[in-house]
């Protein structure tokens, strides 16, 4: 999809970071948004904003509230699009929690909640939008929001790990399925970055994960969005928005051994001044 022109884009989380960001940037090159989220507070601030781009651009701006854990919430958001003759041309997957700690530390509660949204929500989203893609086929598009953290194990991330692995595998999959109907996937993976989200994270996060993270700062939600918008331009599979970024992938495939020491050795000395 080379063109995002009268494109209709479903987005997920799209009331808030990368979400909203790629919507502002989508509008700008003249799609349709529709955006899906939970918080209607955070979905009122959103339409406020983008529909005054919208109208400027001449495109159509809209929200359905709901849970992406609650697949015939996002059902019935993708029917409204097709009932009104405007189907999903391309999907964003941005809706997204993550609550730092040691996973014996983690409440069971937080652990579900974060599986269900990261994990069951980007593959309801697919779910739900796909039949429709398959069946028109081709000039459709399928982009997953995984993270940094969903090629590269890092200490205090082991559930959000565990779901953006997750992610990460389900575009691999989903490439191969998605290719007899000419079906681009792209998979995004983004390293921290300023959103409300990370502000959330910042106040959970164990010593030895500010450790790994260093004094890396974390890029604007903006950046990201405009990277995952020239990716899917380009129909690229991967798409990793910054240089550490890109040399923390390539390392995590080519050195895994050696990035794990080196890892271990971070947080073993920041237990050690701990203890």
């Amino acid at each position: 999809m080379r063109n995002f022109s009268g494109k209709n884009v479903f987005i997920t989380g799209g009331a808030s970071g990368i979400g909203l960001a790629t919507a502002e940037e989508l509008i700008r090159k003249g799609a349709n948004i529709m955006i899906f989220d939970y918080n209607p507070e955070a979905i009122n601030n959103a339409l406020d904003h983008l529909k005054l781009l919208a109208k400027e651009k001449n495109v159509s701006c809209e929200a359905k509230e709901g849970d992406v854990v609650d697949f015939e919430s996002i059902k019935r958001a993708v029917d409204y699009m097709e009932e009104r003759g405007n189907p999903v041309d391309l999907l964003i997957t941005s809706a997204g929690i993550a609550h730092p700690g040691a996973l014996f530390e983690l409440d069971i509660d937080i652990i579900k909640r974060t599986i269900d949204i990261d994990l069951l929500g980007t593959i309801y989203a697919c779910r739900a939008v796909l039949p429709g893609m398959v069946k028109r086929g081709g000039d459709s598009h399928i982009a997953l929001i995984s993270s940094v953290a969903g090629v590269l194990g890092v200490y205090g991330y082991s559930v959000y790990g565990a779901a953006k692995f997750g992610v990460h595998g389900l575009g691999e999959v989903l490439l191969q399925e998605l290719k007899p109907y000419n079906i681009p996937v792209t998979v995004l993976f983004p390293p921290d970055t300023d959103t409300p989200q990370l502000a959330y994270e910042s106040k959970f996060k164990p010593d030895a994960t500010k450790a790994i993270s260093g004094t890396i700062k974390p890029v604007s939600a903006k950046y990201v969005a405009k990277c995952l918008i020239r990716g899917i331009e380009k129909e690229k599979f991967q798409v990793v928005p910054t240089f550490s970024g890109k040399m923390t992938v390539f390392s995590a495939k080519m050195f895994a051994p050696l990035l794990r020491w080196y890892l271990a050795k971070i947080v073993m000395k920041v237990e050690k001044k701990r203890s």
